[in-house]
Parts: C-alpha cells; sequence; structure tokens
C-alpha cells in the first residue's frame, strides 16, 4: 500500500467515525441477531445458529436461536448464513496464519482489555461486525460487510454506504 493510499484510508475513516455521531441515533438501541454464526477469534470452532442480544451497549445474552427470547422492542435482525466478529482493531496487518486474531483478540490482549474486547462474549463491548461470509474460509471474506454494532447503534448495509459517500465527499472537499 503506498502512503498516499494509506493516508487516504486513515482520513476516511476519520471522516467515517466523525459523521456517524449525528448520521445515528442518539440512544442506543436493544438488538436481537438471530440465527447468526459466532466466530471465536481466540481459536474456537465456530458456534451456528445462535441469537446474540445487545442491550445498554454490551452483549447481554448469547443463546442458541431455538430457545433464546428475543426482548420485547428489540430491533431483530436475522442474521441467517452471516457470520458475527468483534470489531476489527486493524485492517491494515499483513495477514498470515493468525490473521483474524490480529485484528481481533491479539489487540486486546496487547491492551489489557480481553474483558471487554476482541471477541464476542456475554458482558462484552458490542462493538459487531456482521459479515455476509465466514472469514475463516479467507480474510477477504472480512470485507463483506452487512452491517456493524458500534456504540450502540445499528448500522446496517446502507447506512454505512451513506456514511461512506458523505465520508468521500467531505474529504474531497
Amino acid at each position: 500500500m503506498t502512503k498516499h493510499a494509506s493516508t487516504r484510508g486513515a482520513l476516511l475513516a476519520g471522516v467515517l467515525f466523525a459523521a456517524m455521531a449525528p448520521a445515528v441515533s442518539t440512544q442506543p438501541q436493544t438488538l436481537a441477531l438471530t440465527h447468526v454464526t459466532i466466530v471465536d477469534t481466540t481459536g474456537g470452532p465456530l458456534s451456528p445458529d445462535m441469537t446474540v442480544i445487545v442491550s445498554d451497549r454490551r452483549i447481554a445474552r448469547i443463546e442458541p436461536s431455538a430457545s433464546a427470547p428475543v426482548p420485547a422492542g428489540a430491533q431483530v435482525i436475522d442474521a441467517a448464513g452471516k457470520y458475527l466478529i468483534p470489531g476489527l482493531w486493524d485492517m491494515h496487518v499483513r495477514w498470515y496464519d493468525e490473521q483474524l486474531q490480529a485484528a481481533t483478540i491479539n489487540p486486546a490482549r496487547f491492551m489489557g482489555t480481553t474483558d471487554s474486547l476482541g471477541s464476542v462474549g456475554v458482558g462484552k463491548a458490542a462493538d459487531l461486525v456482521l459479515l455476509d461470509r465466514n472469514p475463516l474460509d479467507g480474510i477477504r471474506n472480512t470485507t463483506a460487510i452487512d452491517g456493524v454494532m458500534f456504540d450502540g447503534r445499528w448500522l446496517d448495509r446502507a447506512a454505512l454506504d451513506k456514511l461512506l459517500a458523505q465520508a468521500e465527499r467531505t474529504a474531497r472537499s
């Protein structure tokens, strides 16, 4: 990657996150991701057909979808066929054997924050990425983003595309 492309990417990321504040609701929402496959970034097996309940910016519950109650008033996302990973810390790392861990659990270990970041678990921060494809089948699959849970707010693909377009316009001006 060239220095120019890296700088442009960092600028776009900064503008994108700054633009997110006014673009999404100010109140965190209760969200139920149903029928999702959870990717264990610590090296464990996939957990298919799970329901993840997010409330107050934290993962409140993780249960098999067949028996998971969904809270009244929760926004329900049917995530059948999709994969859930924690928010990615660094998408510019070089992808070797421990590729997904390099962007998720390893930075949390380094920072001493594995109690709240780096993996999908009850009580952890609900900064999550919902993928259309399994990231363990190829790291390029981490670019197939269906939605993002950031700071207690759900951003679907349409909202992400709108924010990216806004960030690109801002970066050009």
